[in-house]
């Protein structure tokens, strides 16, 4: 039993140290998300049915000195080179909006336009197998900014 709790204890504490100081790691494990990549320029955690009940939403916090335009444009590219197909690209007062279409599924790639955290970028990916309308994906890009930024302490 003490084998067990030491073990716990080792494993919270590297996850502690791993991540960036700014995310509340206690929130972020009550919330189901799963670490995808912990690097030193980026953290990627993943969630099913975070948003909406058929959906999946991937949150990165990417260190970089690139401005939220120049990411975004760096995004697009790289997914059209992994066979996305662009279906639309689009802005509004939060947030910049790549929407690809893919096999089986509808992809929004959503960067933020304020950085809340010095250097560190937030971006979003929503994946849902339906395409949304222009209104729900304003409710999206709220919904999921909300949701990344509410991880950060």
């Amino acid at each position: 039993m003490k084998k067990i709790i030491l073990g716990l204890f080792l494993i919270l504490g590297a996850v502690s140290f791993t991540m960036p100081n700014f995310i509340n790691t206690t929130k972020l494990q009550n919330s189901g998300y799963t670490i995808m990549e912990d690097s030193e320029n980026i953290l990627t955690i993943a969630g099913a049915d975070i948003v909406d009940g058929d959906s999946i939403l991937a949150v990165s916090f990417y260190l970089s000195d690139m401005s939220p335009k120049e990411l975004n444009d760096s995004i697009k590219a790289e997914a059209q080179q992994q066979e996305a197909k662009f279906v639309a690209s689009f802005d509004n007062n939060r947030a910049y909006v790549n929407e690809f279409k893919h096999i089986d599924f509808y992809s929004l790639a959503i960067v933020s336009k304020k950085q809340k955290v010095n250097k560190y970028h937030i971006y979003v990916t929503y994946m849902s197998p339906k395409k949304l309308s222009k209104e729900d994906i304003n409710k999206v890009i709220n919904a999921t900014l909300n949701e990344a930024e509410g991880l950060i302490k």
